[in-house]
């Protein structure tokens, strides 16, 4: 367990001196370890950087002045191991943790020990249990969030603030789509074979839930295209454009490009598509994920939507630069990496694209309007402030038909909440133009 957690306690390291997102850190490319044991180094990495506002305010019972960052990291570690996990001994935690402090933190080695070992009387003696079921603890110490995303998200959902909190804490739905559905029947079969298979999604049975990715990365149901990761909610706005009958599509902020390969892959061949982003290296990564799902007329080009001359198109997917707070389950850091001050440049965004977009939006086409957020602020309100200065658009309401009428709004668009869906949080809505 010794390299492991030496390995996990170098990840977090850099996580919690950069500002850089963990999955731009964490890669198991040069390491060899077995699946197992990237289970469990993921657990603990995800947990503490989910948790560690908590641990600290925890941790800081048990010493009087706060110590170093490497030694909190060290601390972090054992305690969400102590504190979260089942299936280790306590002896063996701590053992590790000593150990590992004893290369880069000598000095520390019995406030360490010590502390520890009164984290592991802290939850013998049932206050842990107390802890957990203690009302007078801040809400976002009890959840561990920033306050200030603890505000925003009370404002947005005030009578669900606890269930939407306690879901964002939970594992998330780890998905994969099946692609070559000739063969759905054998890939689940192998799915079951490989022990990753769960079910199938309630909202659309192509889309399978599964245990773990990493099994799947270099098997051939991947390499070879017939399935691919993606999440059920990225359909939901390509369903809302196919029922519109479209003649010509743009998908004006396509990587990484799970909703553009939907969408070639439902759409007839002979209507063409065109992928735009902004950033380069990212539409190359798309352009490469379409060729090995031998995806093909798809036109790419590098665009910032906000200005682009598009050519025009019946139809526009605008999957929104946005907070992303409808996916925090999966990106536990985003929590703290959103800053509150990036939600109002990101509305500054969203409105300058889909001012620039509408221009080049034929008659009788629409526009789809999509992001992975869940508030009201880069949803309705973009919405409703862009049809205050463009009347040639209306909503085009969603009939429940081909998306669950569960997962349509009173305004007819599409919104999914974690804490009440079977999948992440995310918003769509079609502005069609007369």
């Amino acid at each position: 367990m010794n390299n492991q957690r030496l390995f996990i306690y170098k990840i977090l390291k850099t996580w919690f001196s950069t500002d850089k997102y963990i999955d731009h850190i964490l890669t198991f490319e040069k390491t060899n370890f077995k699946q197992n044991e990237k289970r469990f180094i993921t657990n603990i990495i995800f947990g503490v950087i989910r948790w560690h506002l908590q641990l600290e305010f925890i941790l800081k019972k048990f010493y009087k002045r706060s110590p170093s960052i490497n030694i909190r990291i060290l601390l972090f570690i054992g305690t969400y191991e102590l504190l979260f996990l089942n299936n280790t001994k306590d002896y063996a935690t701590v053992h590790s943790i000593v150990e590992m402090s004893k290369q880069s933190e000598k000095r520390a080695v019995p406030f360490i020990n010590a502390i520890l070992r009164k984290i592991i009387k802290f939850r013998k003696n049932g206050n842990w249990d107390k802890f957990k079921k203690n009302e007078n603890i801040p809400i976002n110490i009890k959840y561990s969030f920033p306050k200030w995303l603890v505000k925003k998200l009370h404002k947005d959902f005030p009578n669900d603030i606890n269930p939407l909190l306690q879901k964002f804490n939970e594992e998330p739905l780890r998905m994969i789509r099946i692609v070559n559905i000739d063969k759905r029947e054998e890939i689940i079969s192998e799915m079951k074979n490989m022990n990753i298979f769960k079910k199938e999604n309630i909202y659309d049975n192509n889309f399978i839930e599964v245990t773990s990715f990493q099994p799947i990365l270099n098997h051939s149901l991947f390499t070879n295209g017939l399935i691919t990761i993606q999440d059920v909610f990225t359909s939901f706005p390509v369903k809302l454009l196919l029922q519109d009958d479209p003649k010509s599509v743009a998908d004006v902020c396509s990587a990484p490009g799970g909703k553009l390969f939907y969408l070639r892959e439902n759409l007839s061949k002979n209507i063409p598509i065109f992928a735009y982003d902004i950033d380069k290296y990212r539409l190359e990564k798309t352009n490469s994920n379409a060729k090995r799902l031998s995806l093909s007329n798809i036109n790419y080009k590098i665009a910032d939507a906000q200005n682009f001359e598009f050519p025009e198109a019946t139809h526009f997917l605008i999957d929104a630069p946005c907070s992303g707070l409808g996916v925090i389950r999966k990106k536990p850091d985003l929590r703290w990496r959103r800053k509150e001050k990036d939600i109002a440049k990101l509305i500054n965004i969203q409105m300058k694209i889909l001012h620039n977009v509408s221009k080049y939006v034929k008659s009788n086409g629409a526009i789809i309007y999509s992001t992975c957020t869940i508030g009201d602020d880069e949803n309705w309100n973009i919405i409703n402030n862009f049809l205050e200065h463009h009347k040639n658009f209306k909503i085009q309401k969603s009939d429940g038909k081909i998306i669950p009428s569960e997962l349509i709004d009173d305004n007819g668009a599409v919104k999914t909440i974690p804490h009440l869906h079977f999948c992440e949080g995310s918003f769509a809505v079609i502005l069609k133009k007369h």
